[in-house]
């Protein structure tokens, strides 16, 4: 009887071989459609990023793109930086314009304000009238004892009716009392220019005012109160004027203050030419800081808020400057946010009546001029 043979026919071994799973080879397919989509979607993406921006990222595209920026951006005779736009470019950037008009309107120019404590200066007031009338004794005591001084010096002369002893007492005190008047009057006249110096020659004044004074009366009564005004480097009247107006907290009608003269201590948060002026209390308190303002007229051009631009923390306005082949030319200019109404703010200089103003638009103006900067620094 054969053994079995434990070796295996080829044709045995190659039946029994294991094949290639379906399921593995599906997968990698799979993945390798994944990946060829995923970078056409990448390449597509870059593509409409491009076609938005309107450049592509070849060097004659850039370089395309910069010279078509550039050649609306431009200077004019003056120097002025002129951005020139076609009509059809301006109708889809959604560009309108409005004529301006000269106008003269009552002028609010607003300067600052603080209600004046004056305590200090009644306190130095009741000292001086305090000194005055210790110089008034004083002149009495000297006025006396000159006389008795002349007394005994002639008692003395005549047949020496008086001691010489008695003569040289009266004179001491005599000069003791001279001394005493001397004294008080400079620290009298020390005291009134300490408050010229701390108050100004005009408040000053109320030192050597009688107690029954009108004015004095009005400000130690609270009828009248002291405003401390600043003029700062934007106010542009000049001298300080004769009169403001203080407007009511209420709303009610202004009231008046009336120039009294220049302080000589500053405030730092007024400004450096301070002035003191005199108003009717009414609901002011000491302390409060509030505006007043310079009454006139200014004349000039209204430009309309919402032509104004914010550039490099000022206010910029485009005007139509002129018209040529490439389209419509518009000057950036600067606006003067000084003068301000209801409808926009009064320029007395940088443009004309009658001249267009961009309205509408004035931001996309200020952009293309900001993009020929970002393309001559590249």
């Amino acid at each position: 009887m054969q053994t079995p043979s434990n070796e295996t026919t080829p044709a045995e071994s190659t039946a029994y071989q294991p094949s290639p799973r379906p399921g593995l080879t599906l997968t990698a397919l799979l993945v390798v459609i994944i990946v060829v989509l995923v970078g056409l979607l990448a390449q597509s993406g870059q593509d409409e990023v491009r076609a938005l921006l309107g450049r592509s990222d070849s060097p004659e595209s850039n370089d395309a793109h910069k010279s078509k920026n550039a050649s609306r951006v431009s200077l004019d005779d003056d120097g002025e930086t002129i951005v020139t736009l076609p009509k059809d470019a301006q109708i889809a950037s959604g560009i309108e314009t409005s004529e301006i008009k000269a106008i003269t309107q009552a002028s609010g120019q607003a300067v600052f304000a603080t209600v004046t404590n004056l305590h200090s200066l009644f306190e130095l007031r009741a000292r001086y009238q305090a000194s005055l009338a210790d110089i008034r004794a004083a002149r009495a005591a000297l006025h006396r004892s000159s006389a008795e001084l002349q007394r005994l010096r002639t008692l003395h002369a005549d047949d020496r009716n008086v001691s010489r002893s008695a003569v040289e007492q009266m004179a001491a005190l005599q000069a003791a009392d001279a001394a005493k008047l001397a004294q008080l009057q400079n620290s009298a006249s020390a005291s009134l220019e300490a408050t010229r110096q701390a108050w100004g020659l005009q408040l000053a004044a109320l030192l050597l005012e009688a107690d029954k004074s009108p004015g004095l009366m009005r400000l130690s009564q609270r009828e009248e109160i002291v405003l401390q005004v600043g003029f700062g480097k934007s106010f542009t009247g000049g001298t300080a004027p004769a009169e403001l107006l203080v407007s009511a907290a209420d709303g009610a009608k202004s009231q008046t203050a009336t120039l009294i003269g220049g302080a000589i201590q500053t405030d730092p948060l007024l400004g450096n030419a301070t002035y003191f002026y005199k108003t009717a209390m009414g609901d002011l308190r000491v302390g409060a800081r509030l505006r007043v303002s310079v009454p006139g007229v200014v004349n000039g051009t209204l430009v309309p808020f919402d032509a104004v631009v914010w550039h490099g923390g000022k206010a910029w306005a485009y005007v139509i400057e002129g018209e040529d082949k490439r389209g419509t030319k518009f000057e950036r200019r600067l606006v003067s946010t000084r003068d301000e109404i209801e409808l926009g703010w009064i320029n007395s200089k940088n443009f004309k009546d009658g001249e267009r103003v961009v309205t509408s638009g004035a931001q996309l103006l200020l952009s293309e001029e900001l993009r020929k900067s970002t393309v001559d620094d590249d």
